[in-house]
């Protein structure tokens, strides 16, 4: 298969990663339990309403891994259709970093998932139409081998211009959000790892609006 995509090359990133969230015992999702605050007018005055909240966010795996806890597969088989549909689904619009290039790890946006394996695409190396395989880019360039050839790329750039990213060097970056409909075990997981007392809940509250009430002194200073 030829196509007019080229793959990811390394410029440097000026991304910064969010708060680091608290893992559950999903797969593919993080759940932080940060304060919420709210003032309200009572009878007796103003009153100060807090509480704890939670969501889901992905973690920050390998995407191959993600993949294979996702699809629940097998690695060395090939994804079917079926997979690459669910997959690109679940990975359009997140964020992820190459991680074959040592400190640089420039971010990308996954806009698609190809339909051809990695071993067949190409991309255009001069005007002349002479083409390339990713994988020997990556061989020669980075000196890379790709394992997982019959696997399909991640996509990124447009879809005159795209971006081939091999799975295996990327990594879902931290602190994204997972707006994706949960499905009966994650939400099963988000409910056990956030369940408490109501005591314990309190004293959770309090102690998590101190430490934010500190750490806004400190900025403020």
């Amino acid at each position: 298969m030829s196509s007019s995509g080229r793959p990811a090359e390394c410029y440097g990133s000026s991304s910064q990663q969010r708060d680091q969230p608290q893992p559950t015992p999903t797969a593919r999702a993080y759940v932080p339990t940060p304060v919420v605050a709210a003032l309200a007018v009572t009878h007796m005055g103003l009153s100060l309403n807090i509480d704890m909240s939670a969501t889901s966010f992905y973690e920050p795996l390998q995407v191959v891994d993600f993949a294979r806890q996702y699809l629940n597969i097998d690695l060395n088989r090939a994804l079917t259709d079926r997979d690459r549909i669910s997959l690109k689904k679940a990975l359009r619009g997140v964020k992820v970093e190459v991680t074959h290039m040592g400190d640089c790890r420039r971010r990308y946006k996954i806009t698609g998932v190809t339909s051809a394996p990695l071993r067949e695409l190409t991309f255009p190396i001069d005007e002349s139409g002479d083409e390339m395989h990713v994988t020997r880019y990556f061989e020669e360039k980075y000196q890379f081998r790709c394992r997982h050839v019959s696997w399909p790329c991640l996509q990124a750039g447009s879809d005159s211009r795209p971006i081939y990213l091999p799975m295996e060097v990327c990594k879902i970056v931290e602190g994204q959000r997972f707006s994706k409909k949960l499905n009966k075990d994650q939400v099963t997981a988000i409910l056990r790892a956030t369940w408490e007392r109501p005591l314990q809940r309190e004293n959770n509250s309090i102690v998590s609006r101190r430490a934010s009430v500190l750490d806004d002194i400190q900025f403020r200073s």
